[in-house]
């Protein structure tokens, strides 16, 4: 005998309450927050990934009150996220302020890409449409992978960055803009996407309109860093203080290289020479950069053994 209509009704029901359940706690809290406009702004100039975010966010005119603005990161970009910081716009031009605003990881599930959510605290609530501006820096380390691995003294150091041409976002985001600037005009390769522009050490990507919330668009850029990767592998710190209140601290700091590894003969000399031209010439002299590199490699060839 099938069962009746009140048997099969009541799991029915229960099995769309628990869906409905999973599927709203997945979803942002303020899904009435839309970004009107973003612009990325990524540092490569130095050993470790600064990137910068403008945000201009609106609240939809039918939604409740907006307590959070969301921030996605992927699950590598959490692994090396080293610190985030937000503040909040107040005001307009000269009398335009800066609130700071704390920044904490989500309890929301993750996005359908795996990305881990981080949570801006607004302080005062975004009321139904009205906007503000989020200025966002987080800095990330041990992003930029040295390819070739090993280099010559002679040799460029070359590095690996990927990231996406879009801003990953739980939400909508009308328009937005990439800027990823490099420390000299040594650019390898970079991927090309529809529209992409290069303007000396710079390269932008966009203007992009209308991407859905979730938006990647992966890209690798390959380009000359030859600043010192220093990694602080152990840090011991000793604090004495005498019978007389006087104070001695002492720190011993175990430092590597976290770049691409060295190969082959090393020349105090030499690197004694490139250390005097890059003082005179200066590091953004492309020309004089490529003399002491011939001058170095010239060097290092008639020596035949380090010294």
């Amino acid at each position: 005998m099938p069962p009746s209509l009140p048997a099969l009704t009541t799991p029915v029901l229960l099995l769309f309450f628990l869906l409905s359940s999973v599927s709203a706690s997945s979803l942002p809290l303020e899904d009435g927050i839309r970004v009107v406009s973003a612009e990325k702004r990524i540092d490569l100039t130095g050993p470790i990934v600064k990137v910068f975010l403008t945000l201009k966010v609106e609240n939809a005119l039918a939604a409740s009150d907006a307590s959070q603005v969301l921030l996605a990161f992927t699950p590598t970009e959490v692994e090396h996220l080293a610190i985030v910081k937000a503040t909040r716009a107040e005001g307009k031009r000269k009398k335009k302020t800066y609130l700071p605003l704390s920044v904490e990881a989500s309890d929301l599930a993750a996005t359908p890409n795996g990305a881990r959510l981080y949570s801006v605290l607004l302080g005062t609530p975004l009321k139904p449409a009205e906007a503000t501006t989020l200025e966002v820096l987080y800095v990330l380390t041990h992003s930029l992978e040295p390819f070739p691995a090993e280099i010559s003294q002679s040799e460029s150091q070359l590095v690996y960055y990927r990231d996406s041409a879009v801003l990953l976002s739980p939400y909508h985001v009308l328009e937005q803009v990439t800027y990823i600037k490099m420390p000299s005009n040594r650019i390898e390769s970079f991927t090309r996407m529809d529209p992409t522009n290069r303007a000396g050490t710079e390269v932008k990507y966009g203007t992009y309109n209308n991407q859905v919330p979730n938006s990647y668009l992966p890209i690798l850029v390959h380009y000359e860093n030859n600043r010192p990767f220093a990694i602080v592998e152990e840090l011991v710190r000793k604090v004495e203080i005498s019978h007389w209140g006087n104070i001695q601290i002492t720190e011993q700091y175990k430092l590597k290289h976290g770049g691409a590894r060295h190969k082959g003969v090393f020349s105090r000399l030499s690197a004694r020479i490139l250390h005097l031209l890059f003082s005179l010439f200066g590091s953004k002299n492309i020309p004089a950069i490529q003399q002491m590199r011939l001058l170095n490699f010239q060097l290092t060839k008639a020596m035949g053994s380090g010294d």
